[in-house]
């Protein structure tokens, strides 16, 4: 069950990451449910694995003698999870780090933590699937995304992440010609 959200986390960062710099204004169902669907046959391949090996070749008890396992991965596992999932957090990241350079310094710094919450848990699976964890069997992601949602609430929290969307003023100021004061219903 751990699997729903390992494959459909790329998925919810590619959405918030269209959503946040406005470049999924419609549609966005349709592309949630488009974006979906390899995560969704990788699930049903990873509940039936046991048929065909698409996902995992072999599981075997870690040589550490600790409570670890180690996954041999099948031909799915690599184009349906690793590349998919690394696809789509690529171009999420790269949509937020394009947006951070061209944004004014508040919402930069909102930018930077929604991508280095991506990049934390990210980079600790590419450790993973390179065999660089020193303790075999140890997959330190589900950690990690715990680590992550430390820095998305801190995001929230701290910086407003939700409060103040750059969306919002690309929608008003860029299509205005007047000088104008919007404040929010905390006076910002």
């Amino acid at each position: 069950m751990g699997y729903l959200g390992v494959l459909t986390a790329p998925v919810c960062f590619l959405l918030v990451a269209l959503e946040y710099t406005g470049m999924l204004r419609q549609r966005m169902y349709q592309v949630a449910a488009a974006l979906l669907l390899v995560p969704a046959i990788s699930f049903v391949l990873a509940v039936t694995n046991a048929a065909h090996h698409l996902i995992w070749t072999e599981v075997v008890p870690s040589p550490a003698g600790n409570n670890l396992a180690v996954y041999g991965h099948g031909p799915w596992f690599w184009i349906g999870v690793v590349a998919y999932s690394y696809l789509l957090l690529l171009i999420g990241t790269a949509i937020l780090v394009r947006v951070a350079v061209q944004l004014p310094s508040v919402y930069r710094a909102q930018t930077l933590i929604l991508v280095s919450a991506a990049l934390v848990p990210w980079l600790g699976n590419m450790l993973y699937m390179l065999g660089a964890i020193p303790l075999p069997g140890l997959e330190p992601t589900g950690i990690l995304i715990v680590i992550a949602g430390g820095l998305f609430a801190w995001g929230i929290f701290r910086l407003h992440l939700l409060d103040l969307l750059p969306v919002a003023r690309h929608v008003v100021f860029d299509s205005m010609r007047d000088a104008t004061f919007v404040l929010d219903a905390d006076d910002r």
